[in-house]
C-alpha cells in the first residue's frame, strides 16, 4: 500500500499572532517535531503543504517534499486538495498531518496505517476515549471527495458522511491527539513539555 503523507502546514495563524508552527515545544519548533516523525515513517512518500520558506527548507533537508499552497487565505480545504494533487498519482490513500500537532508518535501512525492495510476501502482515524484527532488516513477511493472540499473545510466533512466506513486506532496517550487552535492550547502543549 503506497501511502503519501501529506502535512497541513499553510496557515496563516489568524488567532496566534504570527506563525504558530515555529514555536518551541520541548526545545524544537511544534513542526520540526511533526516533519522528524514523518520523515522517520518507511516507505512512505511524504510532503507538507506550506508557503512558509524556513518549512520549506526543514522538510527537504528530511527528504520531505514542499507543496505550495498559493490559495491557503481561502481555507484549510486548498491546502488538503494542493496535498492530493501533489501526490504520486499511484498513491492508494492520503494520510492528513496537522503541523500543530507535535507529540503524535511514529508507532501510533503505524498502527494507522496497518490498520488501514488490514481494512482497505476504510477511512482510519486515531482516538482517545471520544477524541478523536489527526493523522487520518482516507483509501485514495475517496479522492475526488478530498478534491471537490470548498472553504474551511478538511477532512472531517468527508469522513462524517461514511460512518460505515470508519476504523479507528485508541492512542496509548491522549496528549498524542493535542494540537493548537488557540492560544491556550499553545500554552498547554508548552506546559506539557517541560
Amino acid at each position: 500500500m503506497a501511502i503519501t503523507a501529506i502535512i497541513l502546514a499553510a496557515g496563516y495563524g489568524r488567532r496566534m499572532n504570527g506563525n504558530k508552527l515555529h514555536r518551541l515545544v520541548r526545545g524544537k519548533e511544534m513542526i520540526e517535531r511533526v516533519l522528524e516523525t514523518v520523515a522517520a515513517l518507511p516507505e512512505v512518500d511524504a510532503l507538507v503543504v506550506t508557503n512558509d520558506r524556513k518549512i520549506k527548507e526543514k522538510a527537504e533537508s528530511l527528504g520531505i517534499r514542499a507543496a505550495e499552497n498559493k490559495d491557503a487565505i481561502d481555507g484549510q480545504s486548498t491546502s488538503v486538495i494542493s496535498g492530493v494533487l501533489s501526490a504520486d498519482s499511484k498513491s492508494s490513500g492520503y494520510l492528513f498531518f496537522m503541523g500543530d500537532q507535535p507529540f503524535i508518535s511514529q508507532s501510533t501512525v503505524m498502527r494507522i496505517i496497518d490498520e488501514g492495510m488490514n481494512n482497505p476501502g476504510c477511512i482510519i482515524i486515531p482516538k482517545s476515549g471520544d477524541r478523536t484527532g489527526s493523522p487520518v488516513l482516507f483509501p485514495s477511493e475517496f479522492k475526488d471527495e478530498l478534491l471537490s472540499l470548498t472553504g474551511d473545510t478538511g477532512g472531517k466533512s468527508v469522513y462524517r458522511k461514511y460512518p460505515e466506513s470508519l476504523r479507528f486506532v485508541e492512542v496509548v496517550s491522549e496528549l498524542e491527539l493535542l494540537d493548537a487552535d488557540t492560544p491556550e492550547d499553545i500554552e498547554i502543549l508548552e506546559r506539557t513539555g517541560e
